[in-house]
């Protein structure tokens, strides 16, 4: 398997498009009043319509822009699905060293049990 530094850029540009996405949907829905979601939202745009026209002019010039939306979020997905399994795994991990551990002893908590038993 062959990579060259083409498909690793249109990579970048494939996951920084997703991003976009899906930072562009958090503002959306996490609404607050009192946020000023209007620059975030606009910066997030301009850096997902500068990803787009990098990725259409540069490296995928054949699709239209809605296929290269359609791939990029395609491939994206698909590499986080490559890579649940082993965050799965690490976090099962974490979490077993964290249930699994001793807990220290702490004078305070032995010091409020002396005083509870002794009433």
């Amino acid at each position: 398997m062959n990579f060259n530094i083409s498909d690793i850029f249109d990579s970048f540009l494939q996951g920084f498009l997703f991003m976009s996405i899906l930072f562009s949907i958090h503002l959306v829905f996490s609404f607050h009043p009192y946020h000023r979601i209007t620059p975030l939202l606009l910066f997030t745009s301009v850096l997902g319509i500068i990803a787009i026209t990098i990725n259409y002019y540069f490296f995928n010039t054949e699709i239209s822009v809605l296929e290269l939306l359609r791939e990029s979020l395609t491939n994206s997905i698909i590499s986080i699905l490559f890579v649940l399994p082993l965050i799965f795994l690490i976090s099962t991990i974490m979490m077993l060293r964290l249930s699994l551990r001793n807990r220290f002893e702490d004078p305070l908590l032995n010091l409020l049990d002396s005083d509870l038993n002794s009433e």
